[in-house]
């Protein structure tokens, strides 16, 4: 009955948490495969290696005191660099099965040179996901307008926010590196839709009655997603 019960969980958190966490399941579902989090803060190892167990995790982030020894531990490595400049000689090429810069690239000033670099990194086969807030986020209100909620709906809400970026220059930079597009658009996670009345009323209660920005991007068209496979 436990185990059952950690499928259902495992199964509900993977199409629901954030569409990326699907997409990679759909790709890979079990099997091992190598991961590069781009961006990967202190808690992203700890939810990968749940919901993928088979999951070979590398992360980079910018110097964060939160991602302590323990935290590196997880890992199988750990790259800390400044994204504005760094060149990624650290990193193999040719090495990941799959990319994930969420929620990354609007902190930085310069994020398609950054995009090329990554490509490099990828295996023939692998994939790329990039998500990040775009030019819609700016018309949405601001979440400090809104009462029980918090953290970012509208892009000005992050103050280390620092540049939008089109999506389709994103896409364009992708192909001409030897990618296809598989997805170019808004997120829309119609798993997470469809099981809103039960979802939002349990972070309500969860967070001490508030919601998070994030809890409601899904409706927002808050951001936009780049998703695409590399042929060369």
């Amino acid at each position: 009955m436990n185990s059952i019960i950690k499928n259902i969980k495992r199964s509900t958190q993977i199409k629901v948490y954030a569409p990326h966490f699907n997409i990679i399941y759909e790709r890979f579902g079990n099997k091992q495969f190598k991961l590069l989090d781009v961006g990967c803060g202190p808690h992203s190892v700890r939810l990968f290696k749940t919901l993928f167990p088979n999951v070979e995790y590398y992360g980079i982030d910018f110097s964060n005191e939160m991602i302590t020894p323990k935290v590196k531990h997880r890992m199988n490595g750990y790259y800390e660099l400044n994204l504005n400049d760094a060149d990624l000689r650290e990193l193999e090429d040719n090495y990941f099965d799959c990319i994930v810069a969420s929620h990354v690239i609007e902190h930085l000033t310069d994020s398609i040179r950054l995009i090329e670099r990554l490509t490099k990194k990828l295996k023939p086969g692998g994939f790329i996901f990039i998500e990040y807030p775009g030019l819609r986020s700016t018309k949405i209100i601001s979440a400090n307008k809104i009462p029980f909620v918090r953290g970012t709906l509208n892009f000005y809400d992050d103050k280390t926010h620092v540049h939008i970026y089109d999506r389709n220059v994103i896409a364009e930079k992708l192909n001409s590196s030897g990618f296809r597009i598989i997805k170019n658009g808004y997120r829309k996670n119609y798993s997470y839709l469809f099981l809103t009345p039960l979802i939002l009323p349990f972070r309500f209660f969860s967070n001490r009655f508030f919601l998070r920005g994030s809890d409601l991007w899904d409706f927002t068209g808050f951001a936009e997603i780049v998703y695409a496979k590399k042929e060369i």
